[in-house]
């Protein structure tokens, strides 16, 4: 093998090096090629599963595991909800209850900040929607007192779980 002296050497078979700018932006694109190939990848896993789950008829089988752990979230519901009852008995009722939880998180001053708002001028140069979406979050900080036990759709929100997850629609 030949060795050449640089200056024997013609510029054009000399490797072209990048500049870093193209370095970089070469290197950027890489990356996101090798998140869409992953992506694509994952999404061919999924697929195979499916069609695995669905050449097997284990359909049912699923189904009937959903239904088995909805049963088990919903006894779970009702035993933290009977805990969440008794404790809320023994402070005074679920309204005490209620008004110490708003007051933990500081509802009232978002409150006032909403009825403040409403009084504004910005107010009026909402549309319909805006406004009754408007009213809608002011009635779910407003304390509901009329009745003095926890329902389970109180719980899960608490808890900021899905409730139509686990007992349907």
């Amino acid at each position: 093998m030949a060795t050449y002296a640089p200056s024997m050497v013609s510029p054009q078979l000399l490797p072209l090096v990048p500049e870093k700018s193209q370095d970089m932006a070469l290197r950027k694109r890489e990356y996101q090629i090798d998140c869409q190939i992953k992506e694509e990848l994952r999404r061919k896993d999924l697929i195979v599963k499916a069609i695995e789950y669905v050449n097997n008829h284990e359909e049912a089988k699923v189904l009937q595991l959903i239904d088995k752990w909805r049963d088990v979230a919903q006894k779970s519901s009702n035993y933290l909800l009977n805990d969440l009852q008794v404790k809320a008995q023994k402070m005074g009722g679920a309204a005490k209850l209620r008004q110490l939880l708003n007051s933990a998180f500081q509802d009232d001053d978002l409150l006032q900040e909403y009825q403040l708002f409403i009084e504004s001028d910005s107010y009026h140069d909402l549309t319909a929607l805006e406004k009754s979406e408007l009213h809608n979050k002011m009635a779910l900080l407003q304390p509901d007192d009329t009745d003095d036990e926890f329902g389970m759709k109180e719980l899960y929100a608490m808890l900021k779980l899905d409730y139509s997850l686990v007992f349907g629609s």
